[in-house]
């Protein structure tokens, strides 16, 4: 990373520390994509504990905007999957989102489809294919503990890995069987002007400097048109 991109996860995870001194610091030396994403592990860890109102910091005293979305959501004690209870989004989630959401992938019959979840017919998160299942926050529901740009685990949906292979993305109708807590925030929360020059063990998740949350939600949108009652769900 360059001198901006480290000062900016360096902010966030000084943010992150005046919430929990204890966490371990990122050693920012190794230059490497797992040095973002380790501190985006720790938004986890700091909205896993329920603090007194008088040992949360103070807003003035954080300074990145996520780090101020992270005191408004441990304010209001928001869920947060438990330790060891399910998918830990590892470095890959990025990549593995954003790849499963190329045109090309949906579109294509012999690929597995993303699966989208609506709430009032608006899109509200998609589930990438790949790997451990998660849900990727598209807009912010608090009454379903849904945050845009942080990854979540969520009870009682289908897994998109076993749908049938389709030419289209699949849609399911959130109830309120359907509970989400938070995982952990995604890099796709952070400017993408502070990704430019991280680097990748795996050249295939450079698509990760570049994704904006704004693509992702425009995307799961237009693909929520193609997704008509033939590939809604939710009533399977």
């Amino acid at each position: 990373m360059n001198m901006a991109e480290l000062l900016y996860f360096h902010q966030l995870e000084n943010d992150f520390l005046q919430f929990r001194e204890e966490l371990d610091t990122t050693d920012f030396r190794r230059q490497q994509y797992t040095c973002a994403i380790g501190v985006l592990f720790k938004s986890r860890q700091v909205l896993r504990t329920e603090y007194p109102a008088e040992l949360l910091p103070s807003d003035s005293n954080l300074v990145t905007a996520l780090g101020k979305r992270t005191l408004a959501l441990a304010k209001n004690k928001v869920a947060v999957l438990g330790s060891g209870k399910g998918p830990i989004c590892c470095e890959e989630a990025e990549w593995k989102l954003a790849h499963s959401l190329l045109p090309e992938e949906v579109h294509d019959a012999s690929q597995h489809s993303p699966l989208i979840l609506t709430l009032h017919n608006k899109a509200v998160a998609v589930g990438k294919h790949q790997g451990q299942p998660s849900w990727y926050g598209l807009r912010n529901v608090p009454e379903r503990n849904i945050h845009a740009g942080a990854f979540h685990a969520i009870t009682n949906i289908p897994l998109a890995i076993s749908l049938p292979r389709a030419s289209t993305a699949y849609r399911y109708s959130m109830s309120p069987e359907n509970t989400a807590s938070i995982i952990r925030f995604s890099i796709y929360a952070t400017p993408p002007s502070h990704r430019r020059d991280i680097k990748f063990l795996n050249e295939e998740a450079a698509i990760v400097r570049t994704t904006r949350h704004e693509s992702i939600v425009k995307a799961c949108d237009d693909y929520l048109v193609d997704a008509n009652l033939a590939f809604d769900i939710t009533n399977l």
